[in-house]
């Protein structure tokens, strides 16, 4: 009597065994089989291979059991090796990316999960890590960080005092895009305190730039009659652009901001 084909998948390569679960079509109960043979070998011979599924899922999550998608991440989270954070952090920019170009088809569950799991990374060995890769986060990865409604534990790595950091240009363009992603929810409160951190800009061509950005979104607010971004973006815009209003402009109702 021929053994059932998990049983069978013990004796897979770990090649194989990533490849089988790398492919999205191969359905749950193949990835299930794979996964479990993948599970019992040791941390590092399994995690490039668990890199890549990880990878595969966050292209094609729809196609994963939830249990899966949260198993493979469980597997990094324990892995004890600082080279499993660097895995994370690698993917950090991955998870981020497909919340901001797709909202939920990676569910807010597993990007929670993600997330609580990376920051739980805090051996000796792990914060070494933190310590070279927390300053080379780009401006994109932590507002991305900032804008996520599930990436409280991401609060950890204080993403605000990492941005407040960045060189220019990066810093205020972050900043900018920043207020503007936040205007349609955040309280007046958040983005003042936000914004002020803009008033320090030592880059006005980018500054110039970014509220020339805000004037449009805020016209297209206004045309469109959302009427809470709008009201936002005009307190910040009365905050930060000084530049005088023109005759045009107050014929026209243009920039109501300006004196």
């Amino acid at each position: 009597m021929a053994q059932p084909l998990d049983q069978n998948y013990d004796y897979l390569d770990i090649q194989t065994l990533t490849n089988l679960l790398s492919n999205p079509e191969k359905g749950a109960d193949i990835h299930a089989a794979a996964f479990k043979a993948m599970c019992k070998l040791g941390p590092d011979g399994r995690r490039a291979g668990i890199v890549s599924v990880m990878r595969s899922i966050i292209k094609r999550p729809e196609k994963y059991e939830t249990d899966l998608m949260m198993g493979v991440v469980e597997i990094l989270a324990t892995d004890p090796d600082p080279d499993a954070t660097v895995a994370m952090l690698e993917l950090l920019p991955e998870v981020l990316d497909s919340a901001m170009k797709y909202r939920d088809r990676l569910s807010p569950e597993f990007r929670e999960y993600f997330y609580e799991a990376l920051v739980t990374r805090s051996r000796d060995g792990d914060l070494d890590i933190w310590a070279e890769w927390l300053p080379k986060m780009t401006g994109k990865i932590l507002v991305a960080a900032l804008l996520d409604p599930v990436g409280k534990a991401l609060e950890a790595i204080e993403p605000l005092v990492l941005l407040d950091r960045l060189a220019e240009p990066e810093r205020t363009s972050a900043y900018m895009g920043l207020i503007a992603m936040k205007a349609a929810t955040a309280q007046r409160e958040e983005l003042m305190e936000i914004a002020a951190n803009l008033q320090e800009s030592n880059n006005p061509e980018q500054l110039e730039k970014g509220l020339d950005s805000w004037a449009k979104r805020y016209d297209k607010a206004k045309e469109q009659g959302s009427k809470r971004y709008a009201a936002n973006m005009q307190a910040m815009l009365a905050l930060l652009d000084s530049r005088p209003r023109t005759a045009i402009e107050k014929l026209t109702g243009k920039r109501p901001w300006a004196s």
